[in-house]
């Protein structure tokens, strides 16, 4: 990520790397399933019902808070909403460690579920409210990067430890990214643009002119000034000007979760335990290489993404996507329980990750904040997340009895489908790559001019 005042400024960097760090905390806690589901199956004697709800009740903790968060994040600042969202990590960690029954093991992963909400409310919509357009892409998918390698430290962390067979240790490495948060908040300055909208200029001058030069500080205030004029033409719009958006931010990222991701990672070591490829400890060393991969294609996005439209890179992905889930569905059917149903899986599963991760794995969090309009931009990430985690949290917590009644292949077939729904959906959204937000929220408003003449 590059943040100067004309030049490359090394202190506006690490500030920026600490702040996507919450995408590590939140990949994870993803992540750490591939390595606690086997150790809580073996020590707790779980049933398929206890495992799901204790895997799913993280997204379901996300989904509660998240309106809520975008509410917050308009009423008192993004930077004091982040500083919550660290401290009650801290302390959601706390209560995690400290259990000793699955009931409390649900409350306290729930819990930890609402802390990443607010985190993952503020952090991506900070890094869009701040950073130049030129780079806007590659700053928020920092966060999906430090997402990736979240998840890719808890595989090997599990790895590590495994034979320890501690759920806790695996958690309590947590404490470095919430560390790493808690530094940056006494260095991070506020939002300029929540500054201006609350009235507050020369904050937001300070604000911008800690990481611009001095033309572009001016530049950037001229034009968020004058798309909050209420005397600009373009603020009276029709309502279709923020519903529409807004619905499509829904249906992408809800679309995001359905698509299976989420359910896939953190039952990775599950889905080739079924494959019968062995022992626990071999079925976590294949889901490490696989999400090795999923990181280092998200690096690759990371480069990628301010180079390409961002349209064309989620259409060609999805593709991808589809083709290796419905692949993986037809040869596990064809070939079942034979050694080309374990290869088949073991390779469409890499390439639907590779997939998925250089395009809307990196994508979604840019699109998600270039779509909203100012006005119902937090709110509406809001919403959008919300209902994205119920997705996510709905299809982790059936999964495992969905493999139960119609099998592995009929979760990849049913994933395919979801993602050519997902793929239609993809081609409405506008160009956004090197464009202002204050231009693509232009995309969806009609001035009274033009209502007029129509």
């Amino acid at each position: 990520m590059y943040i100067a005042r004309g030049k490359f400024n090394t202190f506006n960097l690490l500030i920026m790397l600490s702040i996507t760090t919450g995408g590590l905390l939140y990949g994870y806690n993803l992540g750490a399933m591939t390595g606690v589901v086997p150790i809580l199956e073996n020590k707790m004697l779980l049933n398929i019902k206890q495992l799901s709800l204790f895997v799913s009740s993280f997204l379901f903790g996300i989904a509660i808070v998240m309106p809520f968060a975008g509410y917050f994040a308009d009423k008192i600042g993004r930077k004091k909403v982040y500083i919550i969202g660290v401290v009650c990590s801290l302390l959601s960690l706390i209560l995690l460690l400290s259990s000793r029954y699955i009931i409390m093991l649900i409350i306290a992963r729930t819990f930890m579920g609402v802390t990443t909400g607010i985190l993952n409310i503020v952090i991506p919509l900070y890094l869009s409210e701040t950073l130049p357009a030129a780079i806007r892409g590659r700053g928020t998918v920092a966060f999906q990067l430090f997402l990736t390698l979240g998840i890719l430290l808890s595989t090997i962390i599990s790895l590590l430890l495994f034979h320890y067979h501690s759920w806790r240790y695996i958690f309590s490495f947590e404490l470095l990214p919430i560390g790493i948060m808690l530094m940056s908040a006494f260095f991070i300055h506020e939002s300029p643009r929540w500054l201006i909208n609350n009235g507050r200029h020369n904050a937001a001058l300070k604000s911008l002119y800690a990481i611009r030069n001095i033309r572009q500080t001016i530049d950037e205030l001229k034009r968020i000034k004058g798309r909050i004029n209420p005397k600009k033409a373009y603020l009276s719009v029709s309502p279709q000007a923020y519903i529409k958006p807004l619905l499509l931010a829904i249906s992408l990222i809800s679309l995001n979760q359905l698509i299976g991701i989420n359910a896939f990672i953190q039952y990775m070591s599950t889905i080739f335990r079924m494959l019968y490829l062995g022992n626990d400890h071999l079925s976590l060393l294949i889901s490490f290489i696989i999400i090795l991969i999923n990181f280092v294609m998200t690096i690759i996005a990371m480069f990628i993404v301010d180079k390409i439209e961002r349209k064309v890179l989620l259409r060609n992905s999805l593709l991808g996507c589809v083709f290796f889930l419905i692949t993986a569905g037809i040869l596990h059917t064809l070939f079942l329980s034979s050694a080309i149903e374990r290869l088949s899986t073991i390779i469409s599963l890499i390439g639907f990750i590779v997939c998925f991760a250089i395009g809307p794995g990196a994508l979604v969090w840019t699109i998600l904040s270039e779509l909203l309009p100012a006005k119902v931009r937090s709110t509406g990430m809001g919403i959008a997340l919300s209902i994205s985690s119920l997705s996510g949290a709905f299809v982790t917590s059936i999964f495992l009895p969905l493999v139960r009644y119609v099998g592995l292949q009929g979760v990849f077939l049913i994933c395919g489908m979801i993602g050519i729904i997902y793929l239609f959906v993809s081609l409405q959204i506008p160009n956004t790559k090197g464009v202002s937000l204050e231009q693509i929220e232009k995309t969806f408003s009609v001035p009274k001019a033009q209502k007029r003449k129509v």
